[in-house]
C-alpha cells in the first residue's frame, strides 16, 4: 500500500503526500435564513426528495437555524445549482411576465435535471 501512496499520480506535487480535500461543511458557505417563507420550495422538495432528512419540519427548522449545519450546506449546494443552471422552460415563462414584474423579483426556476424513479420521471 505504501508504494502506491508514493506513485506520482496518487501524491500532491510529486511530494509524496496525499492531497486531501477539505469537509464540504468547510468549504461551502452559508447565511441565515430569516424564514420559512425565505426557503426556496424548489429546494426544499429536492432535499426532501434525498430521502435522508424524513422530517420535513425538522428539515425546515435546522434551515432556520443560525448554526452551520449539514441540512444547511446541503440547501445552498442545491440552491447554487438551480441558480446556475435554470431549466429550459424557464425562459418561455419569463418571456411572458412584464418587465415591471421582472425587475421586481427574481423569479424561482425549475431544474433542469429529473430524476427517473422505476422508470418515469419525477419531480
Amino acid at each position: 500500500l505504501w508504494e502506491i501512496r508514493r506513485q506520482p499520480w496518487v501524491t500532491a506535487g510529486g511530494k509524496g503526500e496525499l492531497e486531501l480535500e477539505l469537509p464540504m461543511m468547510e468549504v461551502v458557505q452559508t447565511h441565515v435564513i430569516p424564514s420559512a417563507s425565505a426557503v426556496d420550495p424548489d429546494v426544499l422538495n429536492a432535499i426532501c426528495s434525498l430521502g435522508c432528512f424524513k422530517e420535513k419540519d425538522k428539515l425546515i427548522q435546522e434551515l432556520l437555524s443560525s448554526n452551520h449545519n449539514t441540512e444547511k450546506v446541503i440547501y445552498f449546494l442545491l440552491l447554487d445549482r438551480k441558480r446556475r443552471r435554470p431549466a429550459l422552460e424557464d425562459d418561455d415563462e419569463i418571456a411572458q411576465k412584464s418587465r415591471s414584474e421582472l425587475d421586481a423579483v427574481d423569479p424561482p426556476r425549475k431544474r433542469l435535471d429529473t430524476c427517473r424513479i422505476n422508470g418515469t420521471n419525477s419531480p
